[in-house]
């Protein structure tokens, strides 16, 4: 089965998630966002945009392409990605 997701960056807020809206409901299978602390581009963090994403959406799987990892503290990395994850859990569908 073959499966199209898209990746997202480089959009002010209002365009992301209208973006994100507009992927659901042209049936791609996922979206996706990247991460970076600093890029010559305005992007914002990853795991704030994917748990926007949950509150509009009803179907579509969500994630971060890469996690730069090795430039933050490990407990509050998890911690964030935990939070994320419970509270897309819990998003109104």
């Amino acid at each position: 089965m073959t499966t199209f997701g898209v990746m997202l960056a480089h959009h002010p807020p209002d365009e992301q998630l209208a973006l994100v809206r507009r992927v659901e409901q042209l049936g791609f299978d996922s979206v996706w966002t990247g991460d970076h602390l600093s890029f010559h581009n305005p992007l914002h963090e990853s795991l704030t945009l994917l748990r926007s994403y949950a509150s509009i959406t009803s179907r579509i799987p969500r994630g971060r392409r890469v996690s730069l990892l090795a430039l933050r503290s490990p407990a509050v990395a998890a911690k964030a990605a935990a939070t994320v994850d419970l509270v897309c859990r819990h998003a109104p569908a």
